[in-house]
């Protein structure tokens, strides 16, 4: 299938906003993958329509909200109003206060940009509400809310299993390590391989739809066989 270009779907403000905010990131969240994400989501919502032809899906819904998901990632989202450049929020900060987004707060600082680019209020709200839900973690604290969510926009389903899909496989091995190195040095390697076993593995069991299962079962299975040579050159026997 071609993958639209996201410029024939979302508005060159959006996007250059984003790509500002992900530069900011370290390697696990940066503009590659929120790239890699609607790319995904793409082939995803493509293999559903035609396995679910009378099922309506916005795309540009998904568009947006893969952009935009991890804007108010509590992760990265500035708490306070930091004056210190050397403060890691700083510039996070500085990039709210550019585009007068310094009042917003993670859980709706998508609506605010979006409607400081003039889009439709209710529009702006859906984003918002798919781009809130999309968590693995806010899932498994607020697993109604989400289902809810799920049921107004079964949009959320796909761009869901977009996002956790770039969380396994190689590629999600190359980004828990360099989570790690980025925010928890602390942690080693192999305290990071802990978060295999507390969230990686468990992703597949958390898809939603027919594609991103399929896949998630692919790519978690390429997570068993790095544990697997993990444990064979540290000499632990265990399976």
């Amino acid at each position: 299938m071609s993958i639209p270009n996201p410029l024939e779907i979302i508005d060159q403000a959006t996007y250059d906003f984003v790509r500002e905010w992900m530069a900011l990131g370290d390697a696990s969240h940066d503009f590659q993958h929120i790239l890699r994400v609607y790319n995904q989501a793409m082939i995803i919502l493509n293999a559903e329509q035609q396995l679910h032809p009378k099922r309506g899906y916005d795309t540009r819904l998904i568009a947006y909200a893969t952009f935009l998901h991890d804007i108010g990632d509590r992760k990265y989202f500035p708490h306070k109003r930091p004056i210190d450049a050397s403060d890691p929020e700083f510039q996070y900060y500085a990039l709210l206060v550019k585009h007068d987004l310094q009042y917003t707060e993670a859980t709706n600082v998508v609506f605010h940009a979006l409607r400081a680019r003039d889009l439709d209020v209710k529009w702006a709200e859906d984003v918002q509400m798919v781009c809130n839900c999309v968590s693995y973690s806010y899932e498994n604290s607020n697993p109604d809310e989400v289902g809810k969510a799920m049921k107004m926009h079964p949009e959320l389903a796909i761009v869901q299993d977009a996002d956790r899909l770039d969380a396994i496989g190689a590629i999600g091995i190359a980004r828990v390590f360099a989570y790690t190195g980025a925010k928890s040095k602390t942690r080693g390697l192999n305290g990071t391989l802990q978060h295999f076993d507390e969230k990686l593995l468990k992703i597949v069991d958390k898809t939603k739809t027919e594609t991103g299962r399929k896949m998630a079962w692919e790519r978690t299975e390429k997570l068993k066989t790095f544990l697997r040579w993990w444990r064979e050159e540290i000499g632990d026997g265990s399976s």
